[in-house]
Order: C-alpha cells, then sequence, then structure tokens
C-alpha cells in the first residue's frame, strides 16, 4: 500500500504542492484605501473579546468596513478579502481562507486571543508569503455566560486603534514593543542569526550553508553574501526569493549531499535538520566535502533542557513530558552524542558549547587539539548514552558563555589572516 505525503500537517506545515492546489482565486486589483474588520461579534460562541463592539464602532468611524464572514459566500468572502489593503481581526479561523488566493496582496494583523497564536497562521502566511503581524494586547479571562469557551476583556481598547492607525511603513525592526500591546511580523530573527553573523564577521565569510531551515527565522536573517537552503519542506514559498545567490533545496539533506549539487565551499555551515544522533551526525560527516580549512560549523539543540527533552523521538518527548505533568513542547533530542563523536574521533577538531543567551549550540572548526584523549572510543557505546551520562560528562562540552566564545573564536581566526 503507497500512502501519498500528507498535504497540509496541522500547525507546523503546508506542502508547497498543495498550496498551489488550492489557490485558484486570482486577486484582481487592490484598493488602498480598503481596511476590514473580520468581526466576531455576532458569533454566538464567539470566544473573542468582550469589548470587540466598541472596536468595531471606533474603527468604523475611521473608514473601515466591518465584515462578518459567516453571512457571506465563499466567493463574496474573497472578494472584500482582494479589494483590502489591510485586514484585521480577532483570531479566528476566517482568516485560513487566503490560502485560496494565488497571491495575497493585502496586509493582515491578527489579535491573540490567548498565550500565544495558533501555529496554523504562521504556516499559512510562511507559504503564501504575504505580509502579517501577530498583536499580542494585554488582556484578561472572564467568564462566558454563553459559551464554555474563553471570552476575554481588553484592558485598553485604544491600544487596538493606535496599532490599526500606526503605519507599518514607518517600523525600523521586525518588533513593536509599547506598555500594553506587542507586535511581531512573522520570521523574527534568533539568538541563531546573531550568533552566525559574528562568526561572519570573524572568519570574513560570505558563502553559508543551512540543513534545516523550516520558516526560515535563522536562514533570512544571516547576512551572507551567498547563502544555501537545505529542507524536505520550506514552510515558506521560495521559488520567487530564489537568485544566483539564494539556493533553496527541497530534499532531504542525504540527497542534498548524494547529488553534489554545490560545488563550492562554506565558511559557515549551520546543522539544524533531524535532532537525532544519526541524522546530524551524518550531516555533519558529509559537510566536510564542502567546506575548507577555516570553515565553522554551529551545531543547534547540543544541551537538551531536562530529561524528556533528550528523547530521540519529538512525539514521545513530548507525550511523557506533559504524562508527568509538564507543559514545554521543547524538543532537542539526542544531538549532544555528536558532540561526543568528534570529541572521540575527530582530533583535528575543537569545539565550543555555548551554555547562555538563547538555545545551547555547539561550535566546531578546524584545529588540532593538544593531548588529545578519547573518552568513549566506540560509537555503539556513544549511541546508548542518556540525558545522565550526558550530565556526568558534561565538561567534554567545553561549555562557555556566548560572549566567551565568540570571543575566542573571534580572537583565533584573527590570527589566522
Amino acid at each position: 500500500m503507497i500512502i501519498a505525503e500528507a498535504g497540509y500537517r496541522i500547525q507546523d506545515y503546508f506542502h508547497i504542492k498543495q498550496a498551489e492546489f488550492l489557490a485558484f482565486y486570482e486577486h484582481g486589483i487592490l484598493n488602498t484605501g480598503n481596511k476590514i474588520w473580520l468581526s466576531r461579534s455576532k458569533l454566538t460562541d464567539s470566544g473573542g473579546f468582550l469589548e470587540e463592539p466598541q472596536i468595531e464602532e471606533k474603527l468604523q468611524s475611521l473608514g473601515w468596513i466591518i465584515f462578518h464572514p459567516q453571512e457571506h459566500t465563499v466567493s463574496e468572502q474573497l472578494a472584500i478579502l482582494a479589494s483590502a489593503h489591510r485586514v484585521a481581526g480577532i483570531e479566528g479561523s476566517a482568516f485560513h481562507i487566503v490560502a485560496l488566493f494565488k497571491q495575497f496582496q493585502g496586509q493582515i494583523d491578527i489579535f491573540i486571543r490567548g498565550k500565544q497564536l495558533n501555529g496554523n497562521y504562521r504556516t499559512i502566511a510562511n507559504r503564501k508569503n504575504f505580509k502579517q503581524y501577530e498583536h499580542v494586547i494585554e488582556k484578561s479571562c472572564v467568564k462566558n455566560p454563553a459559551s464554555s469557551r474563553a471570552l476575554w476583556s481588553v484592558s485598553n481598547v485604544s491600544n487596538i486603534i493606535n496599532l490599526l492607525t500606526t503605519s507599518k511603513d514607518n517600523f525600523m525592526s521586525n518588533s513593536f514593543d509599547n506598555d500594553a500591546s506587542k507586535t511581531v511580523k512573522i520570521i523574527p530573527g534568533t539568538h541563531s542569526p546573531r550568533r552566525i553573523n559574528k562568526l561572519l564577521e570573524s572568519c570574513n565569510g560570505n558563502r553559508y550553508l543551512e540543513i534545516g531551515v523550516a520558516e526560515g527565522k535563522t536562514f533570512f536573517n544571516v547576512n551572507s553574501k551567498e547563502k544555501v537552503a537545505v529542507d524536505p519542506h520550506f514552510r515558506f514559498e521560495y521559488i520567487t526569493r530564489t537568485t544566483k545567490d539564494i539556493r533553496f533545496y527541497e530534499m532531504t539533506s542525504d540527497d542534498f549531499f548524494c547529488k553534489d549539487l554545490e560545488k563550492g565551499r562554506f565558511d559557515i555551515i549551520m546543522v539544524d535538520g533531524l535532532h537525532t544522533f544519526e541524522q546530524t551526525f551524518r550531516d555533519f560527516c558529509a559537510s566536510l566535502s564542502l567546506a575548507h580549512d577555516r570553515t565553522i560549523w554551529l551545531i543547534d539543540d547540543t544541551v537538551p533542557n531536562d530529561v524528556f527533552s533528550a528523547i530521540p523521538n519529538q512525539r514521545e518527548a513530548i507525550s511523557f513530558r506533559k504524562k508527568f505533568g509538564g507543559k514545554s513542547n521543547a524538543w532537542h533530542g539526542d544531538v549532544f552524542k555528536v558532540i561526543f563523536a568528534i570529541n572521540d574521533f575527530f582530533p583535528c577538531f575543537q569545539y565550543r558549547t555555548i551554555s547562555t543567551d538563547g538555545n545551547s549550540q555547539t561550535i566546531v572548526w578546524r584545529a588540532s587539539r593538544p593531548n588529545f584523549q578519547p573518552k568513549f572510543n566506540s560509537l555503539e557505546k556513544i549511541s546508548r548514552l542518556d540525558f545522565f551520562d550526558l550530565h556526568q560528562n558534561f565538561n567534554l562540552m567545553n561549555a562557555r558563555t556566548e560572549e566567551e566564545v565568540l570571543d575566542e573564536i573571534n580572537e583565533i581566526f584573527q590570527k589566522m589572516t
């Protein structure tokens, strides 16, 4: 029996072929004056904001169209959204209709109901490649007399109005904060690009390879002249982003290395694929064919945050944690074993693990290790190590602060020039 690959996975995956199949609606003429508020105020089981009628009254006075999707056909909903320069509203499934556009040209503003946004909104936005802002507003949960669903009371309605009357063209960065709200644009920068950009400066590099890209949070914030991305399923539209110097390979890392698609050598190689010892170790070894004497590797997720996070199977890790009262979805897998393997079998490489200021990562570079001494001397033994073995041998991780590691790397590579 042949089972087809999933076209869409709830929260985190939208296949490009599925997106192309759904995208039947041509956008039409954009009206820069049209601003649409997708209302939930007439839903009997809304689970939205208690003050939404006040919000709508104020927006209407400012020229916004208050639109109730449930009162219109799908065709009518597509037509009204197609004409809008800006579409805003409280988090709700009415926003998902944008998946039917060939290319949505407006801007979307979503006000999050709970503590965090459902992952489907970002998944669709990343695949369809439109501008989306997510707003976290100060609010409190109140009892909903009409339903068991949570109802939220907004502390200050004017914060919402102010956000929707502020031009995003004036934003100088990917985020905007004030005393009572927070706005986040998709694909924000994180600790990874911060570290990678520092490493690029240290080695004077301009060629970057990333294994395991997902939404592109790291890839799109790396400042390198030439960049190559490898991932089995990019969670964004990559074809129109492809240039001579920015290349995307939607395939497994094994296929990428086997097909010998890149002939040059890379200055920085980020390894952030499947979080298992076997795959990450294979990616590291295979990437040696695309490295030179000054290449620097950054291996992600090398220190699991708890015993559950170290389980190689992601579903099992999260399931066991929740079974014992934990709430986090963190998963690092057993990538830490790769560092022990490098320690024992690559005497010509040195490494340091960053243990502060974000997720733990290990930096590896080519340099002989004085007084080399393997600890386990067996890949089979290393493969059987667990979370507690990691901490019994944690000195082998060479853990330092981010500042200490990056300063040391900079000093080493400056001496090479």
